[in-house]
């Protein structure tokens, strides 16, 4: 075996020791976008700490089949204080309804010359349950100075219409191991409002 093919075999393996499911992932490199920039922008308040803002969207059906592979591109616009920021959002889809490939990077000092990615974009972890797909991504908390951020969101619209849902958050800064529980109290809170709507769709939390 070669040490090409031996570093993979150990990646796969170490990625299942931790739980972490890689038999479906983005195909987001695999696609020439349509849409290089925003197709939607949405302003959005994070100004005081600890604090957090939604994220979501609803597409009608066939909204964007005029587009290339019907993508679409949210920008949401805040600004926040010094502090630690990091996000989550998740997608189901069920037969030719829901939102496949969702992905967020986050940027700072958004639409102008001095735009910069912090995080790029993020591959979401998906989990069949029956039927339907939940596509789950998130981003690592990430400790800021202050100033003009935005969370990008894109992802694939299925002909039936589909949508998304998530939120950003900011606490005051703090190293990272302990803003990590930060992402699970986030799952959490995502996963028993997802069973409170009835969508059937069990998340493990």
């Amino acid at each position: 075996m070669s040490k090409r093919n031996r570093a993979f075999v150990l990646v796969c393996l170490a990625a299942t020791l931790t739980g972490l499911c890689l038999t479906q992932t983005s195909r987001a490199c695999e696609i020439e976008w349509s849409n290089p920039s925003p197709t939607s922008v949405f302003d959005i308040s994070l100004s005081s700490l600890p604090g957090s803002a939604a994220l979501g969207n609803t597409f009608a059906p066939a909204q964007y089949q005029a587009q290339n592979s019907q993508n679409f591109f949210d920008q949401y616009d805040f600004n926040a204080p010094a502090s630690t920021l990091d996000a989550v959002a998740t997608a189901i889809s069920i037969g030719q309804y829901g939102i496949r490939d969702l992905e967020l990077q986050l940027v700072s000092n958004p639409g102008t010359a001095q735009q910069t990615v912090l995080e790029s974009w993020s591959a979401p972890t998906v989990l069949a349950n029956g039927a339907a797909t939940v596509s789950l991504t998130m981003l690592a908390p990430i400790t800021v100075t202050g100033g003009n951020y935005a969370i990008d969101v894109r992802g694939f619209a299925l002909p039936d219409g589909g949508s998304y849902t998530g939120a950003v958050f900011a606490v005051s800064p703090v190293p990272l191991p302990a803003s990590l529980p930060l992402l699970g109290v986030a799952l959490t809170g995502l996963g028993l409002a997802l069973r409170r709507k009835g969508t059937g769709v069990e998340f493990p939390v």
